[in-house]
């Protein structure tokens, strides 16, 4: 098929602004906001072969890869940037501390995000830090990053999310319920924020608005096997055994891969009388890593009263 003229004359204008670029770097910056990454990282080589002490262009390299999901180099770029000091050492803290995130290096993560914020504390570095507490599972100090980036950026209206997430996870429900509906009624599109508000009325014993929730999560993230999963748990709660065993299926079908949906269609297979089913999944659950349940069955105490289990 034959290029439009339109396409030859925009590559050859790419062609004529990467020739003007006055060195190595400004070609690596344009060739960045091309999304041609490898390109943009050659360039960037060839500027530090001839000043390697540009800070800079280790930053700028160092967030090519990790366009590429390369952490490691990125990671190692941000570190010669440190070493460097300066404007450049400010700015790849917070990036250097990105990249460890995406390593699940939380650790490391938030120990540059605490250097960040000592440097510049505004509100994506104060985000960025509570995204990695919520990760490490230390809900408290990510629910109180949020509500310091919120105080920094009255307008990021993502931050009633993120907070209440983080509020619905360490069991603060009321607060959980008040962020989350503060955010649907800015964007009613999230099923991220109906999964969460249907854990945290779940939480409260408030199962029909759970159920409500679920069913609205589903409607926006129906790939996403914890809706189908959650509500499986509430229909076991209101006592809806096929409901239950209809989303347990749902949700082993989205992630076959995944010991937590074969562990619930076993409890829910049991609640109904199918060893046989029970067992099975049990065992698929522990090949993927979790035998607790399946140990569980065959103890001898189990067997011999299997119907009290």
């Amino acid at each position: 098929m034959k290029k439009s003229l339109l396409t030859i004359l925009l590559c050859a204008a790419c062609a004529l602004s990467l020739h003007a670029a006055a060195s190595y770097y400004d070609r690596g910056l344009l060739l960045m906001t091309q999304k041609n990454y490898r390109a943009a990282i050659s360039e960037f080589n060839k500027e530090l072969k001839a000043r390697p002490r540009n800070g800079l262009a280790f930053i700028s390299r160092g967030e090519a890869f990790a366009k590429i999901e390369n952490y490691n180099m990125a990671i190692a770029d941000y570190t010669k940037a440190i070493g460097i000091g300066g404007k450049a050492a400010t700015k790849a803290h917070p990036l250097r501390a990105e990249a460890y995130v995406a390593l699940g290096d939380y650790k490391a993560a938030i120990l540059d995000y605490n250097i960040a914020i000592n440097n510049s504390p505004n509100a994506e570095i104060y985000f960025g830090r509570g995204d990695a507490y919520f990760a490490s599972q230390n809900y408290k100090a990510a629910a109180d990053d949020y509500a310091r980036a919120m105080e920094k950026d009255n307008a990021a209206i993502k931050g009633y999310l993120k907070r209440g997430k983080a509020y619905v996870s360490a069991s603060e429900n009321a607060k959980g319920i008040s962020d989350l509906t503060t955010y649907i009624k800015n964007d009613s599109q999230s099923g991220d924020a109906y999964l969460y508000l249907g854990d945290a009325y779940r939480n409260t014993g408030d199962s029909q608005r759970a159920l409500t929730n679920y069913a609205e999560a589903i409607k926006l993230i129906p790939q996403s096997r914890e809706p189908y999963s959650h509500r499986a748990e509430t229909y076991m709660k209101v006592g809806n055994k096929q409901g239950a065993l209809a989303d347990a299926d749902k949700a082993v079908s989205l992630a076959p891969k995944d010991a937590a949906v074969y562990e619930l269609r076993s409890r829910i297979y049991l609640s109904m009388g199918n060893e046989e089913k029970a067992t099975q999944d049990a065992q698929k659950a522990c090949e993927l890593g979790s035998c607790k349940l399946i140990n569980e069955l065959n103890s001898p105490e189990t067997k011999s009263n299997w119907w009290k289990f």
